[in-house]
């Protein structure tokens, strides 16, 4: 029986910041469709720095 997704998010989200990158969780990027904004956002489990 393997972790709950949480906890494997957990373990990405500090394996990454240990790295020295940065790291956002639950993120809400706009989306976008032929010039126009869509009344839902995307959500990013996690956006690590470029």
């Amino acid at each position: 029986m393997g972790l709950s997704e949480v906890s494997y998010k957990d373990a990405l989200t500090y394996k990454i910041t240990k790295k020295g990158l940065k790291v956002e969780n639950e993120v809400d990027v706009p989306t976008c469709y032929d010039d126009a904004i869509m009344e839902h956002n995307l959500e990013l489990n996690i956006l690590v720095e470029r």
